[in-house]
């Protein structure tokens, strides 16, 4: 038989022995914790890091965009002059709307004719100084020959020529006309 102080001393031993592992069991639970945490935080970084460079890429496109536009830009500019003279076509077509022809049936509509129309057709643009150095004024913003007007992500109308009481837009290939009215 044992003594009570061996008895003692196998409960004690015992205690010991189930709150090392009750300790160690705790401890492994809290390591799995965080190298769950420390995963998700690895991939997290990863995603924005992803998510940045596929903003940066998408800012250099819009750049390249916005390049071809302002030569696009420059050569009507160069074509036309800073005064804006109209051509016959411009001088008779309606008040508002895209000028030229539209895209056959068979062809989609490129999304910049109706994001422009529902542009004009929701902005009055009132006109200043229709002088040597016509601007128009749209939401109390003046716009010159050959500012933009963002019309939303890649879409962006630059002002051709203010002339006669009209603005002259170009969007991509096309040309859109807006009657100014003078303010009152």
């Amino acid at each position: 038989m044992l003594t009570p102080k061996y008895r003692r001393l196998i409960i004690v031993a015992w205690l010991i022995l189930w709150l090392v592992g009750l300790g160690y069991y705790y401890y492994s639970r809290r390591q799995v914790k965080v190298e769950e945490q420390r995963a998700a935080l690895a991939a997290a970084v990863s995603a924005a890091a992803e998510k940045e460079k596929e903003a940066a890429e998408e800012g250099q496109r819009i750049n390249e965009k916005i390049q071809v536009q302002a030569k696009h830009m420059a050569a009507l500019q160069l074509a036309k002059g800073f005064g804006g003279v109209l051509t016959p076509e411009e001088e008779t077509s309606p008040v508002s709307g895209l000028l030229g022809q539209r895209p056959p049936a068979d062809l989609p509509i490129p999304p910049i004719i109706p994001a422009a129309e529902s542009y004009i057709s929701n902005h009055a643009l009132t006109a200043t100084s229709i002088d040597s150095t016509p601007y128009a004024v749209i939401d109390q913003h003046r716009y010159r020959v050959g500012d933009r007007v963002v019309l939303g992500p890649d879409q962006a109308l630059f002002v051709c020529a203010i002339k006669d009481g009209f603005v002259i837009f170009a969007g991509g290939d096309h040309k859109f006309k807006m009657q100014l009215v003078l303010s009152k």
